[in-house]
């Protein structure tokens, strides 16, 4: 038993005894005389008019019972009251059509209403949530013609005393409401009526219901005697067997031990569909199959999940539980994407700097200073080579399948340098580049996209901008002598234009292994830079000018960790 805050009720009535007198039982009746359970022929007689008897001592119409102690008319004083009020579940309506939805919502909220004049109504929002999702999840996922069962379930967790399930379908002139009676405790089907609101009959709707809920609280309800309609007596005496074979089938602590595979569809309309039942393997649904499901009628199976079709079939096949399925239809939609991953890449980041310099004449080349030197030439340029590198990119999801990155990545790549000194009348070979490794970096923004979020798999791809800076002369090349016009050149740079793409795996809610091919095009930047010093004319040979340029291309492999805040 719930013990709402009317309890406080009782501090009123230590004062004044005659309130308590408003709560003895209320004489019920139905109106407009009789409640039907139409589609079985069963009818159920005006309700029983309690009789007029002088209550037995002690019982609640007896205000003799009622004396009070002289301490309890203290408010402040230990209240002996032990008030208990019949606690009452309304579950959410089953459609027969989804745009049906608005009017089960009014119509529950009118039993609600209704209700909470004399019992502590509970809400669907009340009941303990399942282990991976909450009872109108739950409820809405009932296979076709278990709902009663759904709703056995659902009772069960709320721990109330009483629940109300109901269907609404559309009739002419109006809407057909059933409703359906759950003694909790004794997990039993008490009883059914339906009725037709057309509108203007809602303040009777109410009334009725809240007689009905009365006359079953005190167990008042009497069954019409039908025996005179043998037609009607087969119809009732059918109606109460399948009465009881549902109460057996849908008792709260033995229906569905696994509301997951009733989440999954084992239990309903689709049971089974697509198994192979000769090696008891589950099997693919089709098109076909799900043909099936949308002939039998009513609201289908994807409709119930709040899916579409091809969501549905999906979601069948997949294996997963159907809240784990509804976030991946989220996909990154609110998410924070941190990635990191390895590269190889083959392009125009290689850096060489060649510094020719012709001395005057009778100086020795192993001891010259600035003014030593006749003339100078320097070069420096890029050319394509192969290269690795790693990156950590952080993202945000806007839409399910629509994304911005910002990254950043490092990048190693050969540097050559050449420092080639020339003496006047001398024949010399020109020096062997000398190679060293360099590392440069790059960052950037990316707009990406991947369809098909619920996929296990999918395709991706990215657009976007990147900026890639070299590195300059004397952070890679040691022991360089200060008066080398060659320290005064600048770092190079590129601006690229990034298209990549892709796929990824899902490996787990939060995990992602994924793959791009990176195709980078340089659009613009400083890629070359040639310094012409002195007497230019007497410096032969001269370096090369100019830069080898071309798109990259590589890979990148690496993990997706998809976080979204609150769970």
């Amino acid at each position: 038993m719930h013990r709402p805050f009317l309890r406080d009720l009782a501090h009123a009535a230590a004062i004044s005894p005659l309130l308590w007198t408003l709560l003895i039982g209320l004489i019920v009746g139905w109106t407009p005389g009789v409640a039907h359970a139409q589609d079985t022929g069963l009818v159920f007689d005006d309700l029983e008019e309690l009789p007029e008897a002088d209550p037995e001592p002690g019982a609640i119409g007896d205000t003799g019972a009622l004396e009070i102690e002289p301490a309890a008319m203290d408010l402040g004083g230990d209240m002996s009251f032990d008030l208990e009020l019949n606690s009452v579940l309304v579950a959410s309506f089953e459609v027969g059509q989804a745009f049906l939805e608005p009017e089960s919502a009014r119509v529950k909220t009118l039993v609600e209403e209704a209700l909470r004049q004399e019992y502590v109504v509970v809400t669907m929002q009340e009941v303990p949530a399942f282990t991976d999702y909450d009872a109108e999840v739950y409820l809405r996922s009932c296979p076709a013609g278990q709902y009663i069962g759904c709703v056995f379930v659902v009772a069960g967790r709320a721990k109330t005393d009483w629940t109300i399930g109901g269907t609404l379908t559309a009739v002419e002139g109006g809407y057909k409401v059933n409703l359906s009676f759950i003694d909790v405790d004794e997990a039993r089907l008490v009883l059914e009526f339906d009725v037709v609101l057309d509108g203007s009959n809602d303040e009777e709707f109410q009334e009725g219901v809240l007689r009905i809920m009365g006359a079953l609280v005190n167990d008042q309800v009497q069954q019409l005697d039908l025996r005179g309609d043998p037609a009607q007596a087969r119809a009732a005496e059918q109606q109460a067997q399948e009465r009881d074979r549902r109460q057996r089938e849908f008792a709260a602590e033995s229906i569905y031990e696994d509301p997951d595979e009733l989440e999954r569809g084992e239990m309903g309309l689709d049971a089974y569909v697509g198994d192979d039942t000769s090696t008891g393997k589950r099997g693919k649904v089709t098109n076909q199959d799900l043909d099936a499901m949308e002939d039998a009628g009513g609201l289908t199976p994807w409709e119930r999940a709040g899916l579409t079709r091809g969501q549905y079939r999906l979601y069948r096949n997949s294996g997963a539980k159907l809240r784990d399925f509804k976030d991946r239809l989220k996909g990154r939609k609110g998410q924070i994407l941190i990635r990191v991953a390895g590269n190889i890449l083959n392009g125009p980041f290689v850096q060489e700097h060649d510094s020719f310099i012709a001395l005057s004449q009778g100086v020795d080349p192993s001891n010259f200073t600035a003014d030593d030197i006749e003339g100078e030439v320097i070069a420096l340029r890029q050319n394509v080579a192969l290269g690795a590198g790693g990156q950590l990119e952080l993202g945000v999801g806007a839409t399910p399948w629509f994304e911005i990155d910002a990254f950043f990545g490092i990048r190693g790549f050969p540097y050559a340098s050449r420092f080639y000194v020339q003496v006047p009348n001398r024949d010399q070979e020109t020096p062997d580049v000398e190679r060293t490794r360099s590392v440069t970096w790059n960052a950037g923004l990316r707009l990406g996209f991947a369809p098909g979020p619920a996929w296990k798999a999918r395709p991706t791809i990215h657009l976007g901008a990147s900026y890639w800076s070299g590195t300059k002369l004397a952070r890679v090349v040691e022991g360089v002598p200060e008066f080398y016009t060659a320290l005064q050149t600048k770092a190079n740079n590129m601006v690229l234009v990034d298209i990549n793409p892709g796929f990824e795996v899902d490996l787990g809610r939060i995990v992602q292994i994924y793959g791009r091919v990176d195709i980078a095009i340089p659009v613009m930047g400083r890629t070359s830079q040639a310094f012409d010093v002195g007497n230019v004319d007497a410096v032969d040979p001269k370096p090369q000018r100019g830069s080898t340029l071309g798109v990259s291309m590589g890979g990148t492999l690496g993990l997706t960790f998809r976080i979204r805040p609150g769970g």
